[in-house]
């Protein structure tokens, strides 16, 4: 599976609508965070490396939903913006 496909996913189909012609869309902060780390979470890959990282276990959707909305981690605001912040440096700060 492609790193980045769910991110993709999600964006296309955020962006499609109910009779299937894409238009244009504007993602808000929080839009795009949260896609993010529902992509993070469902990439097995960047999931396992996000909870050894985190130093979390997460054994449910509510569970990652919970941790999410959590303002322990680091000096974010959310364990949100931590992880989207961990997953850009660790895979997409090199590329860009």
């Amino acid at each position: 599976m492609d790193l980045y496909a769910p991110v993709v996913m999600s964006h296309r189909l955020m962006t499609n609508s109910t009779n299937g012609l894409v238009q244009k869309c504007l993602l808000s902060a929080n839009a795009l965070t949260l896609t993010m780390s529902y992509a993070i979470y469902h990439c097995s890959p960047t999931h396992q490396a996000a909870e050894t990282n985190f130093k979390e276990i997460w054994g449910s959707d509510s569970d990652f939903a919970r941790w999410l909305c959590d303002v322990h981690v680091e000096k974010s605001k959310t364990n949100t913006i931590s992880l989207v912040l961990w997953f850009i440096e660790k895979y997409l700060y090199h590329i860009l």
